[in-house]
C-alpha cells in the first residue's frame, strides 16, 4: 500500500501522524481502523484536541486529513 502524501498540521505546521488500530475480537476479524492527527506532543497544538477518523482506509484518511476549508477572507 503506497503511504499517500499528508499535509501539516493546519494549527501549528508539525508533520501530521497516522494511527493504526486493529482491535481485537475473538470471533471475527475487525476492521482495521485508520487515524490521524498532529504529531506535536503535549497541549500546545489545538490538533490535539480533534483527529481524523477512524476511517476504514488510510488513503480516505488522508483524503479527509488533507481537506481544508478556505480561508475567512475568500468565503
Amino acid at each position: 500500500m503506497d503511504t499517500p502524501i499528508l499535509l501539516p498540521c493546519p494549527w501549528c505546521g508539525a508533520p501530521a501522524a497516522v494511527e493504526v488500530y486493529c482491535p481485537p475480537s475473538p470471533y471475527e476479524p475487525a476492521p482495521t481502523e485508520y487515524f490521524i492527527n498532529c504529531s506535536h506532543e503535549g497541549a500546545g497544538c489545538p490538533a490535539n484536541l480533534v483527529f481524523v477518523g477512524p476511517c476504514l482506509t488510510l488513503a480516505e484518511a488522508a483524503r479527509r486529513w488533507n481537506t481544508r476549508a478556505p480561508p475567512a477572507a475568500s468565503r
